[in-house]
């Protein structure tokens, strides 16, 4: 009988992105930052609803953007590992 082999093929991928927001502790105003904690609370729950737990929500993984005309979220809740 043979044994299996150890050696596996693994690949490295790098995603390289320009931010898209900024750190929650650069918030311009009492009201950026509760609209943008108010956002990250909202995607956690989207997120528990169909069963995935982040895990790590933390001032590090929320962060601020402006809103646009296609999408009125003032924070984005990040890194998903």
């Amino acid at each position: 009988m043979t044994q299996p082999s150890l050696e596996r093929n693994r690949f490295l991928f790098r995603i390289v992105m320009t931010p898209c927001g900024r750190k929650i502790d650069t918030c311009g105003s009492i009201l950026d930052f509760v609209a943008g904690i108010r956002d990250a609370i909202k995607a956690h729950q989207r997120l528990v609803n169909i069963s995935i737990l982040h895990g790590d929500v933390s001032e590090e993984n929320i962060i601020l953007k402006d809103p646009t005309t296609d999408d009125d979220s003032h924070g984005i809740l990040i890194d998903f590992d």
